[in-house]
């Protein structure tokens, strides 16, 4: 399959948990499509390279299949990705248990529209 790349734009995340966040998001189109989808990446390993999945924006992102995509093992990190993606690409998000609402960082986020 081509795809057309669109954009790409890099963040620096810190949501509050105590982590910064280094984020690689390309927009994509693949040929034929009139939609863009995007190409996530969470530069993990000093900024060079990291784990990543092909993300539709209007499809809802569970938790779960993030974190089996993505291979982030780590539960609050996902989390806190998913922050990202909801704030920044206003993608939606499903699966998250309760216990975060009861974190500053994530109430915020909420707030913003994130979640």
């Amino acid at each position: 399959m081509k795809l057309e790349k669109l954009s790409d734009e890099f963040y620096e995340y810190e949501p509050g948990n105590g982590t910064r966040y280094f984020i690689l998001v390309t927009r994509i189109k693949p040929a034929g499509h009139i939609d863009s989808t995007l190409a996530f990446m969470w530069l993990k390993h000093g900024d060079r390279g990291g784990m990543g999945m092909v993300i539709d924006p209007d499809e809802v992102l569970d938790l779960e299949y993030f974190q089996e995509k993505t291979g982030i093992k780590n539960q609050h990190d996902a989390v806190a990705l998913l922050c990202f993606l909801g704030e920044q690409f206003r993608c939606r998000t499903g699966g998250i248990p309760m216990l975060y609402r009861g974190h500053d960082w994530f109430r915020q986020a909420e707030e913003r529209g994130a979640v």
